[in-house]
């Protein structure tokens, strides 16, 4: 069974080019545009893993993809991912255990960090 990610990304042209990339890559991909979607779908869909934006457009406010990483109900790896350099985000995403990739996403980073993160992630759990 393909391990499953969840996809949090506001834009509808990168949420979908992700779900192809991790689709190539034998990953089955869930996904999503919003915050509070996404903090359901991983107590009910149960993904393996999330890859998400930082910055996410709602309808009354910016939300911030770290809140994830923060919350994280269920302990999986986060691979966040901003279009802005900003090291002060980078840092409290390495902070709270996730992965820090830039946009444009290189396809094979995205993948090689999201195996990554998946094997620690085995490891630990055996």
């Amino acid at each position: 069974m393909p391990q499953k990610i969840l996809v949090v990304e506001d834009d509808n042209a990168t949420r979908v080019l992700y779900v192809a990339i991790l689709a190539g890559a034998g990953f089955d991909a869930i996904a999503v545009s919003r915050l509070k979607t996404a903090m359901q779908a991983i107590t009910e869909e149960l993904p393996d893993a999330v890859v998400a934006d930082v910055r996410l457009a709602s309808e009354q406010m910016l939300e911030n993809g770290l809140q994830l990483a923060a919350l994280n109900p269920r302990s999986i790896p986060i691979v966040m991912v901003s279009g802005y350099p900003d090291p002060e985000l980078e840092r409290q995403a390495h902070q709270l255990g996730a992965a820090y990739l830039l946009k444009p996403v290189s396809p094979t980073a995205l993948i090689d960090i999201l195996r990554s993160k998946l094997a620690g992630e085995a490891d630990r759990t055996h």
